[in-house]
């Protein structure tokens, strides 16, 4: 039975295309977007600790639940540092930032201090901020 035209390009686009559609992979590594995720979750951490309308208790009890907000943006970042090639693109995706998480990370460091001193009763509350801001930390590091 001869080709026709159209069936023609049919099987032209289905020989070039290997005879099949090939999906996208599911687990497509986007360390572009997880760094953007993780400088946009520092920024609102940062936001919270230097609003003037909030005193400590409020900064405290903000930043912790912007911290429980974040656990899996986390569990994302840590299990991304675990393969050495997603861990190095992320790197440099996060390069992008430096400049911003310097001064952010002064800011709620700089409350958590300040709030420490100044409201005694605050400091188990405060120290489990910090716990969770390690974490962040330690998410970040390769093996």
């Amino acid at each position: 039975m001869p080709m026709t035209g159209a069936r023609s390009l049919a099987f032209a686009v289905l020989v070039a295309c290997g005879g099949r559609s090939h999906p996208a992979p599911t687990n497509a590594f986007d360390a572009k977007g997880l760094a953007a995720e993780l400088n946009a979750l520092v920024s609102e951490m940062a936001d919270a600790a230097t609003a003037p309308n909030l005193d400590c208790a409020a900064a405290v009890t903000k930043l912790g639940e912007i911290e429980d907000h974040g656990r899996p943006l986390a569990e994302r970042v840590r299990a991304a540092t675990l393969d050495p090639e997603r861990a190095n693109q992320l790197t440099r995706e996060l390069h992008v930032y430096d400049r911003l998480a310097v001064g952010r990370s002064d800011a709620i460091v700089h409350r958590l201090a300040s709030c420490f001193k100044e409201r005694p009763e605050l400091q188990g509350q405060i120290q489990q901020v910090v716990d969770g801001m390690k974490r962040y930390s330690d998410a970040m590091q390769t093996p």
